[in-house]
């Protein structure tokens, strides 16, 4: 059996309970010590070394299969490095001309650049993996994908949330909305980053952070699609930057 997930009401998104952390992670994401550090290559040692694994994780856990998560990770951090150089420029152009339609472009030939053809928003459905009773969800038709593009590209750059914020939710709307038949992921972590602020070569792989999160992640991000829920997805994100901008300060002083 399978249900449909529409896409996601931009103009519903509520921080209630997670005004601070919006604040305070915006704040974390200008200083200059965040700003010039980089984590390609020390992103593993941070995560074990303050050993957050377990800040991670979510009470929902234990019920979540997470295979290998570490397999492969250390070429997926020099892949998505390498991949975000290459697309940086491409959202950078267009974003900053502040044209929706531009916006809404350069995530398509984000997709092509990291895929290594020219691709379009999909005209196939496609579904989540099963659960154990079999159970997937239908991303959003593909007839709506050019409208909600658009949607989101306007929310890109004319929202007034913050950027700490308003990349979560742009991460999390694209997510959900699964343009492509392939490398949303990367996708989604390149917009995140470019809206973070991170420059060329400063690229934050939390790709490794989330695999350590045992579904903590996915089972946060869920709940923002879902229920439109969004403190917990808030907050594991203010609590990621809190330990990299601590890491950053530490590096630095030494």
């Amino acid at each position: 059996m399978f249900s449909r997930r529409e896409a996601l009401s931009l103009s519903n998104v509520q921080f209630s309970k997670s005004k601070e952390a919006v604040q305070q992670g915006e704040q974390l994401l200008a200083s200059r010590v965040f700003q010039q550090a980089s984590f390609d290559k020390h992103i593993l040692t941070t995560i074990f070394s303050y050993r957050v694994r377990f800040y991670l994780t979510h009470p929902l856990s234990e019920h979540f299969s997470v295979f290998n998560p570490l397999s492969g990770k250390e070429k997926c951090i020099s892949g998505e490095v390498s991949i975000y150089k290459r697309c940086y420029g491409i959202l950078d152009s267009a974003i900053q001309t502040r044209n929706v339609a531009n916006v809404s472009r350069s995530l398509v030939a984000t997709a092509s650049e990291l895929l290594g053809c020219s691709i379009q928003a999909r005209d196939v459905p496609i579904y989540t993996r099963p659960d154990r009773f079999g159970n997937r969800v239908e991303y959003p038709e593909p007839g709506t994908l050019d409208k909600q593009l658009l949607l989101l590209a306007g929310y890109i750059v004319d929202s007034p949330v913050p950027s700490f914020a308003r990349g979560i939710v742009a991460t999390t709307a694209f997510l959900n909305l699964h343009p492509f038949c392939d490398g949303n992921g990367r996708v989604g972590r390149i917009l995140l980053n470019y809206m973070w602020g991170r420059a060329p070569d400063n690229y934050v792989p939390v790709s490794v952070i989330h695999a350590l999160s045992k579904g903590g992640y996915e089972i946060r991000l869920r709940s923002a699609q879902v229920f439109n829920e969004w403190d917990d997805l808030v907050a594991y994100y203010f609590f990621i930057v809190q330990i990299l901008h601590l890491d950053a300060r530490t590096r630095a002083s030494d």
